[in-house]
């Protein structure tokens, strides 16, 4: 599913290299959105940036 990057919510895990990845945390500002994967990786948005994600119920 596509949605904005500003629309992130801990309960989505991010599809990079076709593979689903969860996140860890997520700090948001009016000029981006940052999000750090469990892995240690940061990746930055711009908040209306289209993104690949899946809601995971937990």
């Amino acid at each position: 599913m596509t949605i904005q990057a500003k629309q992130l919510t801990l309960n989505h895990q991010l599809r990079q290299f076709g593979v689903l990845v969860k996140l860890a945390m997520i700090r948001t500002s009016p000029q981006q959105i940052e999000v750090w994967t469990t892995s240690g990786n940061r990746l930055r948005f711009n908040p209306t940036q289209q993104i690949e994600a899946q809601f995971v119920a937990c």
